[in-house]
């Protein structure tokens, strides 16, 4: 086959007259039945293997009583997935008036509202962004046209919208006398909520959009829209993951129209709406289905690890001792009895051992801002197999209450995290989960997706628990983060009884395959 992402015709047929059916599927794939109008007749179906390389596809015939022929075993070879037909990455330096296409195709000129040399996303490999102010007509203009509406195509971009209270375009191919042949874009819902939306043409001059995802003012996010004409859908996924999905079924007609990034022409072709205020960075089209796995990576940033205390040594200076961080940032402060062990450490060289009784450390200074999108990891082993009480691996707390903790409970035998939606002293919180190994090593993830509205729970490198957890329920605590204690901010609360290791937090979120490489370090 030519490449993956790429539907072929696929024709089934059988020497009996009788052959009411046919099953199909790759590999070990879920099993598809198909029938012909008339017995014995051969059926043809478009389809597109799943993986690239060798695939095996395996079909059977079936008659009217259920009896089966022998399952035909087809190999087919699949290319690999073929690049975007278009791409402006816009990461031209100030003053530029175009954006390179990536493969030498037609630039996209940048008309009034435009500048370059904004910052990218962070945890991308992308060098720098356009900004567009959001005046009428603003944007830039790519004379090509990468995607037929309704062919097999998908679509995507970084954005930062400045402005939620309106709907604003970020990539646009335009149609003539008619509706957009796609856009991805914002929008707002009946009672002001913002949210993200992929849009396509439908048989009645309107059109069929998709919606899912929360834009957060001034943050970055990854749009990808696919339009998958065989199944009849158009999915958006955010980044990475999918937001929404649903059918769409695009008028055949051949579009003539160019990519417009920051805006869109109105029905009538006359007059441009949607201007984008805020940021926009690598716009990509491909004439193909892009995978979900392809788009998990698109739209996946490397989180920034704010700090990382392997406890491998400590050092004491005027009667302060302390943890440092491997970058030279920021220590960790041993308070109490705490000290090194490195006759039994958890991992490498050492370890920081605590007693229970008022031992514990604080980073000397704010760590996380847990108001966004954070992870938190550490590694601890309890001093005895089923201890009595409760005890706190992680903290970081404001006045009254702790934005989060992880802690054990010795009545239930059960790590637990708790997150807290406002800082007093009796809040309301949600509580994830996760069983105790006794004595031995845990490595645990807390983690606070702000985009998903998702808080989690990772045990030894998986997810055990996770809850929703809006937006409105997050809140900066601004204390040290703590580790052996919490309750900071009312003197400090369950110490812990054990040995602690390997600390990180990161601005970000980190990725399963992530988390679970940490799990094994």
């Amino acid at each position: 086959m030519d490449a993956l992402g790429r539907y072929a015709s696929f024709t089934f047929a059988s020497s009996s007259p009788d052959v009411t059916a046919y099953t199909y599927r790759f590999a070990y794939g879920k099993q598809v039945t198909l029938r012909p109008e008339e017995p014995g007749q051969p059926v043809t179906v478009r389809l597109t293997p799943p993986e690239p390389g060798t695939v095996a596809l395996e079909v059977q015939a079936f008659d009217a009583a259920g009896n089966s022929s022998v399952p035909t075993h087809h190999t087919i070879r699949v290319a690999s997935a073929a690049g975007p037909v278009a791409r402006w990455k816009l990461d031209e330096p100030a003053g530029s008036p175009r954006a390179e296409e990536a493969a030498g195709g037609p630039y996209a000129w940048a008309e009034r509202g435009v500048t370059f040399g904004a910052d990218a996303p962070t945890g991308t490999s992308l060098t720098s962004a356009a900004t567009i102010d959001g005046s009428y007509g603003a944007g830039l203009r790519a004379e090509t046209t990468p995607a037929q509406p309704s062919g097999t195509f998908a679509v995507s971009a970084w954005v930062r919208p400045d402005d939620l209270g309106r709907a604003m375009t970020a990539v646009s191919q335009t149609g003539f006398l008619t509706a957009s042949d796609f856009t991805l874009a914002t929008t707002t819902g009946e009672d002001g909520t913002p949210a993200f939306t992929f849009t396509l043409p439908d048989g009645e001059g309107a059109a069929t959009r998709v919606t899912g995802g929360t834009p957060v003012a001034g943050e970055w996010a990854h749009l990808t829209g696919v339009h998958d004409p065989v199944a009849g859908t158009a999915r958006l996924y955010v980044d990475g993951a999918l937001a929404a999905t649903g059918e769409a079924a695009v008028p055949d007609r051949k579009s003539n129209g160019y990519v417009q990034i920051g805006r869109e022409l109105e029905s009538d072709g006359r007059l441009w709406t949607g201007a984008w205020q805020g940021d926009l960075a690598d716009v990509q089209v491909w004439d193909r289905l892009v995978l979900p796995e392809e788009i998990a990576k698109l739209g996946h940033r490397t989180p920034q690890r704010t700090g990382y205390w392997p406890m491998e040594t400590v050092r004491t200076e005027d009667s302060t001792t302390d943890t440092p961080d491997t970058e030279g940032r920021q220590s960790l402060i041993l308070s109490g009895d705490a000290h090194l062990n490195t006759a039994d450490p958890l991992t490498g060289a050492g370890s920081i051992s605590l007693d229970g009784d008022g031992d514990h450390l604080d980073s000397d200074g704010h760590q996380i801002d847990t108001d966004r999108s954070y992870t938190v990891t550490g590694q601890v082993r309890l001093r005895e197999w089923a201890p009595d009480g409760t005890m706190a691996l992680l903290s970081q707390g404001g006045d009254e209450a702790d934005a989060f903790t992880l802690r054990y409970q010795g009545d239930q035998m059960l790590w637990e995290a708790v997150f807290a939606h406002d800082d007093t002293a009796d809040p309301e919180t949600t509580v994830l989960t996760a069983m105790s190994s006794g004595g031995s090593p845990q490595t645990f993830a807390v983690q606070y997706d702000q985009k998903a509205g998702e808080v989690r729970l990772f045990a030894d490198g998986l997810l055990v628990d996770s809850a929703p957890y809006a937006a409105a329920d997050a809140w900066d605590a601004y204390r040290a983060l703590q580790v052996g204690r919490d309750s900071a901010g009312r003197g400090g609360a369950h110490h812990l009884d054990g040995d602690v290791d390997e600390v990180r937090t990161y601005a970000g979120v980190l990725s399963p395959d992530e988390i679970r490489a940490l799990g094994r370090s």
